[in-house]
């Protein structure tokens, strides 16, 4: 009989196709970035290219905080998800069909300044709290915001802003779940507010924030 902990071990760290986008060229099992698990001596976790949306960077006019040990920062304003948080149809007041509530993250993007790594995502969430083996409040990176935009590869670009943004390996953009179950294509040239403006009223903020009231319809 397998122990439950055995059990649990062997769910997380199990590669599955479905979370896997067939572009990307990461390895199936990676040591999970921000989890900091110890699975019987083991660090490598199965990894997922589809993370959720964390809402708007813009929205929320604060400094970058997205791996902070301040757990309020892991909700932000107007996401889908968010630390022991819970959403119902009805709060989505834009429509579901003009929300994200997932998109994807590559393993690594290339650009004039080399080699990225992103590290995708896992299947699986973690505590934001200080709990023994959790690390320092940091929560795994399940989840993405408008910090960069679609893509992005700058030539100051750092690696923990790539590890919150929404990238992939397709070419000019990204694919992403809205609400209503539709996949849509999002070019990385969407109207988006760089990270030290913060300027709300764009569209991709838009489309990440739920209940905005800037309804996005049609091609974007």
């Amino acid at each position: 009989m397998v122990s439950s902990g055995n059990a649990l071990n062997h769910l997380v760290t199990t590669p599955l196709a479905t979370f896997r986008c067939p572009s990307d060229t990461g390895a199936p099992v990676a040591f999970p970035q921000q989890a900091f698990f110890r699975l019987n001596g083991s660090n490598d976790v199965a990894v997922s290219n589809y993370v959720a949306n964390n809402g708007s960077y813009a929205h929320n006019n604060i400094a970058h905080k997205f791996f902070a040990a301040d757990t309020s920062q892991y909700n932000r304003s107007g996401s889908m998800f968010g630390l022991d948080e819970a959403y119902a149809m009805r709060d989505v007041t834009d429509g579901l069909s003009n929300t994200i509530l997932l998109g994807e993250r590559s393993w690594e993007l290339s650009g004039p300044t080399g080699v990225l790594k992103c590290d995708a995502s896992n299947v699986f969430g973690t505590r934001g709290s200080n709990s023994a083996g959790m690390g320092n409040g940091k929560l795994q990176q399940g989840f993405a915001n408008d910090t960069v935009s679609i893509n992005s590869i700058a030539k100051n670009f750092k690696a923990d802003n790539c590890q919150a943004g929404f990238s992939s390996l397709h070419p000019g953009g990204a694919q992403f779940l809205l609400g209503d179950g539709s996949v849509r294509f999002i070019a990385e040239t969407v109207e988006h507010s760089p990270r030290n403006q913060q300027h709300d009223n764009t569209v991709f903020e838009n489309l990440l924030h739920r209940a905005d009231g800037n309804v996005i319809s049609g091609d974007f």
